[in-house]
């Protein structure tokens, strides 16, 4: 259970960012996270002319986007509000409900709400940990953030009035990527429209169809430029629209690997588990820097054993040098899940082999070609490259990538099937 959060900074009322800092010790739910719900229920509330703001031309066009989600009259908000900020954040109900439930603790914190008895009180705020019935339904695996914001702070510096902004526009496609059944009982169609960014990235947006008509159900940033590796796919974990997945799978030389599947219900990607496959990867960063040339020095007595081990020629038992090992970070490349995000999130270390600049979603972006692993099998390694797109105002103040870097940083992988990565099955008209 987490600790009861500290109170609030006094005298301030109703502050936004104190609001995001209680709400999130309250739930446990990450900062990024509650400011992306809380930011889209404050924009609600502006559409639904329950908050004062000013009347603009593009709160104009958005409430007509969103007219059947508004109240009749603005003067109490209703489920309607939470499918809105589902809409636009990409987050589940159950995450959004809970961070609601923070911000009521928040404002109760503060003496601003009166309750009536105990009881709803107790259902108005929950309590301060994370409720049971958000446990994986994987077992003992972790539970997965449901969404695409964290995915597009890769590659815009405000991702709640961008977001807003492309809800708002009116719906320009240039290519129909797929549309297929429903998996999801919601939709009887579920079709993918992607508009072209550079000849390589593209933004595709995923709406469900149904007799009352359409509903948008994702929208992410998409690179059709992977590097092709060998992969066996072990298995999926959907997400509970079933409309979207990361795949579980592992290199050939037996390194674990997750990535978000971009194409997951073209009718083409069908496989079986632990099979082969080629597959397309890329990656957006959420941070990249420099990688300084750094010693590490190697006590673990197994770690020594393996090492010499496998320098030598012998089995780990028979190695009898168990004196320390110093390992130079320069040239190295390195690949492992991050400890607080989703499986298709990795930390990184490895040398550019390649830099090109670019221009999309009116940001600068540098894509890097990076080795991440090496297949050690063999006399030569063999690398394994991925490109890693890099928007500017994600790299520290005057660094620019060039060819020989070591660099590091966090990372998004995507991919999808070799033949998949260019699913164009008609025009959009």
């Amino acid at each position: 259970m987490n600790a009861r959060p500290e109170q609030p900074e006094l005298p301030k009322i109703c502050d936004f960012l104190e609001a995001v800092r209680y709400s999130s010790e309250w739930t446990g739910i990450a900062q990024k996270v509650v400011e992306q719900v809380l930011s889209a229920k404050e924009r609600y509330l502006s559409l639904a002319g329950i908050a004062e703001c000013e009347v603009e031309e593009s709160l104009l066009r958005e409430r007509e986007v969103f007219r059947h989600l508004l109240p009749e009259t603005p003067t109490f908000i209703d489920d309607r509000a939470t499918e809105y900020i589902a809409l636009t954040t990409g987050f589940d109900e159950e995450t959004i409900r809970r961070i609601e439930q923070g911000e009521s603790a928040y404002m109760d914190s503060l003496g601003l709400i009166v309750w009536g008895n105990y009881a709803e009180r107790d259902s108005g705020l929950g309590s301060p940990e994370l409720p049971e019935d958000q446990a994986s339904e994987d077992g003992d695996e972790e539970p997965m953030f449901e969404g695409h914001g964290d995915h597009w702070e890769c590659l815009v510096p405000e991702v709640g009035p961008f977001i807003q902004k492309f809800m708002a526009e009116p719906l320009v496609y240039d290519h129909l990527r797929f549309s297929v059944p429903s998996p999801y009982s919601r939709w009887n169609a579920v079709t993918v429209r992607a508009t072209p960014q550079t000849q390589e990235l593209e933004t595709w947006r995923m709406d469900g169809y149904a007799d009352g008509g359409e509903e948008i159900i994702s929208a992410f940033p998409v690179a059709r430029d992977g590097c092709t590796h060998t992969l066996s796919l072990h298995r999926a974990r959907v997400w509970k629209a079933d409309c979207e997945a990361i795949v579980l799978a592992s290199t050939s030389f037996g390194a674990s690997i997750a990535y978000f599947d971009t194409a997951y219900l073209h009718p083409w990607n069908e496989w079986e588990p632990d099979q082969e496959a080629e597959v397309q990867l890329a990656a957006f960063a959420y941070r990249l820097e420099p990688a300084p040339d750094q010693i590490i020095e190697i006590t673990k007595e197994d770690t020594i054993r393996v090492l010499r081990a496998s320098q030598n020629g012998q089995t780990p038992e028979e190695v009898t040098d168990l004196s320390p090992i110093e390992v130079h970070s320069g040239g190295m490349a390195c690949f492992f899940p991050d400890p607080i995000g989703n499986p298709d999130d990795f930390e990184f270390q490895g040398p550019v082999v390649q830099v090109d600049v670019m221009h999309a979603w009116g940001q600068t972006l540098y894509r890097l070609e990076v080795t991440v692993m090496r297949d050690t099998r063999s006399d030569t390694d063999i690398p394994f490259t991925i490109p890693v797109y890099a928007a500017e105002a994600n790299l520290p103040v005057g660094y620019r990538p060039r060819v020989g870097d070591q660099v590091r940083g966090l990372l998004w992988l995507q991919g999808c099937p070799t033949g998949l990565a260019y699913p164009i099955l008609g025009s959009a008209e």
